[in-house]
């Protein structure tokens, strides 16, 4: 073969000429094939033409509204559209699917080559792109603010479906030289808990984000600061602490007043690099600022992300404050996604001083948290396993960590693993000192998210085992935790779990 299947799957938007360039059976296809919808695409009238070349610029599926809005630059009012749409399903060139209610349409690859060629074709291809993204745009921003409303759960199960179009949305405004536009509309939607959408809405955003932010004069712009806090967030949870630390301090590079994102950026990624004592102040300045705006939702999370700050130097008398008025906020605002977090950061905070009412908290965070990727409400496990640790219990812990590490693994969520990894470390350093530093120097090495949580001081029993071991054997299983791939470093930590477990069970 002359490529590989990646190779030809790269090249999906040449799709027509591949196949007439493969052998003369595959010509022979290919024509069939052509020869098939040319035949169904001189069937439809003008409107039905109109709309089909249209509904090319669509990535992945879309619903009736959109369908409905790219039609009326063609000329096709409501009405119309809808019976262009039934046409087009019926002569099975665009197919319907139902899901949770609601109906979805798409177009099969090639026939959206096939559509695109036309829409090209007709001249009326930007124009179909520029509707796509104006519509795209508005519709995330929408979602993102139903966010902050009872109806926070429905508008992140749209964002997982509405998240490609969005994400081709941006590219085209990049490619276009027209970045401004996508800068304004992160302006526009300033304030997200990144750690409640669907792993696909990270990732893109992302990507926009610092697509946008590489742009000429995109610093004199609004909505610079917000999109580097979009680029930094997607590094945090792909693990790469070190590009979340540049992205939080290029948005604090911004002329102006600074967004609460930008500076709980700032000091999230102090955090994750160890510097609490820098962390809290800067926190706590987000938290003053939200109040005079009186900004909700926002301060909701920052008195949140605060108390976390605070429970992490071991001042509870600060945290546990915070983290009941980020949980009251959260209560009244009816975003039970906002509230999720809230909970997490106060089962948090009482997990040494009230460790009965940190696991009730933990159990209602469990218990409400419908986001896709439950990444609070697993933490709150985290949360949980301490207080477990504390009482004793090693078993109730690990079978709680390891769940978490499972599903951080499988969301790809690499930061979150190196946190459990340290709540591992620190529950099986009394019991077995040589296992827990091998397991920290994983989760404090790049292979997974370089977090340095080792010498931090809340890790009372691990440093107890690290001098029983002395500093050499940390420095060792350092070095070897250098050398691990990350698909090594998650298959050492499951084996050497699951063999730590079965050995405490005994025969």
């Amino acid at each position: 073969m002359m490529m590989s299947p990646a190779e030809i799957l790269g090249r999906l938007d040449q799709r027509f000429r591949l196949l007439t360039g493969g052998s003369r059976t595959a010509r022979e296809r290919h024509q069939t094939l052509r020869a098939a919808i040319d035949w169904s695409y001189e069937m439809l009238d003008a409107g039905e033409r109109r709309l089909l070349g249209r509904l090319a610029v669509f990535v992945g599926d879309f619903d009736l509204d959109a369908a409905v809005a790219l039609a009326a630059g063609a000329d096709l009012e409501e009405f119309r559209a809808v019976d262009a749409l039934g046409g087009l399903v019926a002569k099975s060139l665009v197919e319907r699917n139902e899901a949770g209610g609601t109906t979805r349409y798409r177009l099969l690859e090639m026939i959206r080559q096939y559509a695109a060629e036309h829409l090209d074709a007709d001249g009326d291809a930007d124009d179909a792109r520029d509707e796509h993204s104006r519509y795209y745009l508005n519709r995330t921003a929408e979602l993102f603010a139903q966010l902050s409303t009872p109806d926070d759960f429905a508008a992140i199960d749209a964002l997982q479906a509405e998240t490609p179009n969005l994400a081709a949305a941006g590219r085209w405004l990049v490619d276009a030289r027209r970045a401004a536009e996508l800068l304004a509309f992160f302006a526009r939607v300033n304030w997200i808990d990144y750690g409640s959408l669907p792993f696909v809405a990270v990732e893109d955003l992302g990507r926009l984000g610092r697509a946008a932010a590489d742009t000429p004069g995109a610093s004199r712009r609004p909505g610079f600061a917000e999109a580097c806090y979009a680029a930094g967030m997607q590094a945090f949870y792909a693990g790469d602490l070190d590009g979340f630390r540049h992205f939080a301090e290029l948005a604090d590079t911004a002329p102006g007043e600074r967004p609460a994102c930008t500076t709980i950026g700032l000091a999230g990624s102090l955090s994750m690099h160890g510097d609490l004592s820098a962390a809290v102040p800067i926190a706590q300045a987000a938290v003053d600022h939200a109040r005079h705006r009186r900004d909700r939702v926002s301060l909701a999370f920052l008195l949140g992300a605060l108390a976390s700050f605070e429970a992490a130097t071991m001042d509870s008398a600060a945290s546990v404050p915070h983290a009941r008025e980020a949980v009251e906020i959260a209560r009244a605002t009816g975003a039970q996604s906002g509230l999720v977090f809230a909970l997490y950061a106060l089962a948090n905070a009482q997990r040494y001083t009230e460790p009965d009412r940190a696991l009730a908290v933990a159990e209602e965070c469990v218990r409400i948290d419908r986001t896709q990727r439950r990444t609070w409400s697993n933490a709150c496990r985290s949360a949980a396993a301490a207080v477990y640790i504390e009482q004793g219990d090693l078993g109730r812990a690990l079978d709680l960590c390891r769940a978490g590490l499972q599903h951080f693994h499988w969301i790809g969520d690499r930061t979150q693993i190196s946190v459990q990894l340290a709540v591992i470390s620190e529950a099986l350093a009394p019991v077995d000192a040589s296992l827990a530093v091998q397991l920290a120097a994983i989760g404090e090495s790049g292979a997974i998210a370089a977090y340095p949580f080792i010498d931090n001081p809340m890790m009372k029993n691990l440093a107890g085992g690290i001098e029983e071991l002395g500093r050499d054997a940390l420095e060792a299983e350092r070095a070897r935790a250098a050398t691990m791939s990350y698909d090594d470093a998650i298959a050492f930590v499951f084996e050497t779990l699951d063999g730590f477990t079965t050995r405490a069970a005994g025969p």
